[in-house]
């Protein structure tokens, strides 16, 4: 999941993820310099820079592997469409 926060707007969606049992993984904004210290898996990215975001995000996909992408909010919706295309995963072209 794609969010520029965390927290009540995005709470929703991993109890949904935990009742289907898929496991999602968020993508934030956030420290990359700090060793998980929400201790939640996300992955940190910067919105500012987008090929860093993208290539941290298929990095990071090499290790566990994403099967969609899920965006919150208007902000990461270009970085969430060139995520998918780099992984071949279904999706609005960047373009778009």
């Amino acid at each position: 999941m794609l969010a520029t926060t965390t927290g009540y707007q995005t709470r929703s969606f991993g109890e949904a993820a935990a009742r289907l049992g898929v496991e999602l993984v968020f993508a934030t904004d956030r420290c990359h310099m700090l060793e998980d210290p929400w201790q939640d898996h996300a992955i940190p990215i910067r919105f500012y820079d987008e090929p860093r975001t993208v290539d941290a995000i298929v990095d990071a996909a090499r290790l566990r592997p994403i099967d969609g992408i899920l965006v919150v909010g208007d902000r990461p919706t270009v970085i969430a469409a060139r995520v998918a295309q780099a992984l071949g995963l279904p999706g609005n072209p960047p373009e778009a």
